[in-house]
């Protein structure tokens, strides 16, 4: 038998360890070829990046710098805008004359005015409205006025400005209209102009009124003709026993001394055509009051006693007063209400006070 193929398979079986090593060392070299490619690869990708980076931070510099060169371009504008400016208003006010020197007489003039239309306005019946600002009058004509308008807790809630301002008194009504022209009204925060507006009250005692403004005061119409009154018939004897009950309650009075001078009639718990002359704790004259009507008010409850006089005036050394439309009142001090009641018999007006709940 012939031993061929034995042969044949034990040098098949010798190749066999080279084959595989031949493999082998093919494979590790071509995986050695990758790895130095990819390595090369990576080192031409980190060199494109640092480029890339390097090239960035130029660029960002670069901006940088950009910004701060325009930043101080434009500091450099404004800094220039400012001089010009700055120039500007030099030369202004070396063209523009200097400013008139304030008339202190003026501007106490003003204040008094101001304060003597505030005094008014509170006085006879318009205490809700306060004079701000006048710049000057001219006859009952004001100029440049300011308004302001109170709610009842005294809080101001509008204001009018106006161009002028008349103040006039309807004699035959006894109201007051402020006549305002070229007016900026401002009420519950919106501003409204209008070329008049009218701000009316009814005063409280026109005639006073009248004799207080003087020429400052334009007037309108006459005064009402007074009723004629006709006094109650009294005889001389009953005249004389209420003049010493009169005169014996003005003797209760503390701290002043009081004497009746006239008395016409009594009658309606009233006395009629009466004139008290008023003197100090010492003697020395010091008013007088006549009233065409008197009447003794007593309050038991509060314990005071007062006189209120109608259609008349108080005189002294201040001058001559006329009294308000409604009445006069002059409280007695230190004079009981029993005792008033109890000199004049009766004879007097009581408060009634309103029963609460």
């Amino acid at each position: 038998m012939s031993r061929w193929p034995e042969r044949r398979l034990a040098g098949a079986l010798l190749l066999l360890p080279g084959v595989l090593l031949g493999w082998a060392l093919l494979g590790w070299s071509g995986e050695a070829r990758q790895r130095d490619a990819l390595e090369r690869r990576h080192a031409e990708l980190l060199v494109r990046l640092e480029r890339a980076v390097a090239t960035r931070k130029a660029e960002v510099s670069e901006n940088r710098w950009l910004e701060k060169r325009l930043l101080e371009a434009e500091l450099s504008r404004q800094e220039g805008l400012r001089a010009i400016t700055l120039l500007g208003d030099r030369i202004k006010r070396a063209r523009k004359p200097p400013p008139k020197p304030v008339d202190q007489a003026v501007t106490q003039r003003q204040r008094e005015l101001v304060q003597k239309l505030n005094a008014v306005l509170r006085r006879y019946g318009a205490s809700w409205l306060r004079v701000h600002e006048v710049a000057s009058r001219k006859g009952a004509d004001l100029e440049k006025v300011r308004l302001v308008v109170l709610d009842q807790s005294g809080v101001i809630e509008g204001a009018f400005v106006a161009d002028r301002c008349r103040l006039e008194l309807d004699r035959k009504t006894g109201k007051v209209a402020l006549r305002l022209e070229g007016v900026t009204k401002i009420l519950g925060g919106v501003r409204e102009k209008t070329e008049r507006h009218v701000i009316e009250f009814e005063a409280a005692d026109p005639r006073a009124l009248e004799l207080e403004l003087g020429d400052a005061l334009a007037l309108k119409g006459e005064w009402p003709k007074p009723k004629r009154v006709e006094l109650p018939k009294v005889d001389p004897e009953t005249l004389a026993l209420w003049r010493d009950r009169l005169d014996d309650l003005l003797s209760l009075v503390k701290g002043a001394r009081f004497e009746l001078g006239r008395l016409s009639s009594v009658g309606e718990s009233a006395f009629w055509g009466v004139s008290i002359h008023g003197y100090t704790s010492t003697g020395v004259w010091e008013r007088r009051f006549d009233a065409k009507k008197l009447e003794v008010w007593v309050d038991a409850a509060a314990n005071t006693v007062e006189l209120r006089l109608f259609d008349g005036s108080v005189a002294g050394e201040f001058g001559e007063v006329t009294f308000p439309a409604r009445w006069y009142r002059y409280p007695l001090a230190g004079v009981a209400a029993v005792d008033a009641d109890r000199v004049l018999t009766g004879y007097v007006k009581r408060v009634r006070r309103p029963k609460r709940g």
